[in-house]
């Protein structure tokens, strides 16, 4: 994990100095990437957490 954010603060500082525009292009693209990665990362465990909490509701109202 200390690698990714390491990655994903180089990618941020190198974009904010780029001034070459193709390579500012070529790093917002792998920016975004790194977005979408987490964004599905993250919403992952969210669905399980919930299915989760169904299930264990249904087992309770059951019992």
């Amino acid at each position: 994990m200390k690698d990714h954010q390491e990655h994903w603060v180089q990618l941020c500082e190198q974009a904010a100095v780029e001034q070459d525009h193709d390579k500012l292009l070529k790093l917002v693209n792998e920016i975004s990437r790194e977005l979408d990665g987490k964004e599905q990362h993250l919403e992952q465990p969210s669905d399980r957490k919930s299915a989760d909490l169904a299930g264990g509701e249904d087992l309770s109202k059951a019992g």
